[in-house]
């Protein structure tokens, strides 16, 4: 198996016999296939590169769709596009179901691929299968905007997509 895989510099402590055992193991022992494509998602995120990543089209159809994307800068979660009425570009993100960002990223990162945290931050909200259905989000200055991954995306007249 090392002879396949060219980066090992990034996972040098990983027992990839033992991680594709406990894979095999959870994937094999779920009945759902939401539950198969995280299992999935969390053993390739486990190698730690840009390259070894996993998509499944059926969870991409079946996720909802967030509507927006926020990336992480200066330690903080901004709305960079917005199609939903209730975001603008700018806002930033400091709960999500009352929960800090922080908390959530920290939660969710065992499913994101990336070589580097910034890498898997930047996969956070490209990730529409890690969101519970509807989200609540606290935003700075104490607004909030109450979404829901299945209704349908009604823009802002003006777009809040142009960066």
């Amino acid at each position: 198996m090392n002879s396949y895989f060219g980066h090992w510099e990034a996972v040098p402590d990983l027992n990839l016999d033992d991680a594709l055992k406990n894979y095999i193991n959870r994937a094999m022992s779920s009945d759902d296939r939401r539950e198969f494509d995280l299992a999935t998602e969390e053993f390739f995120a486990r190698l730690h590169n840009g390259h070894s990543d996993f998509y499944d089209q059926w969870l991409n159809e079946n996720s909802g769709s967030l509507g927006f994307y926020a990336g992480f800068i200066e330690g903080k979660w901004a709305v960079l596009f917005s199609l939903r009425k209730e975001l603008r570009r700018g806002d930033i993100i400091e709960r999500i179901n009352g929960r800090p960002m922080e908390d959530f990223f920290r939660e969710n990162e065992r499913y994101l691929s990336g070589s580097s945290e910034r890498m898997q931050r930047g996969e956070l909200f490209s990730s529409p299968e890690l969101f519970p259905r509807r989200i609540a989000l606290t935003l700075d200055g104490g607004r909030t905007a109450d979404i829901d991954l299945y209704s349908r995306i009604v823009p802002p007249a003006k777009p809040n997509a142009s960066l």
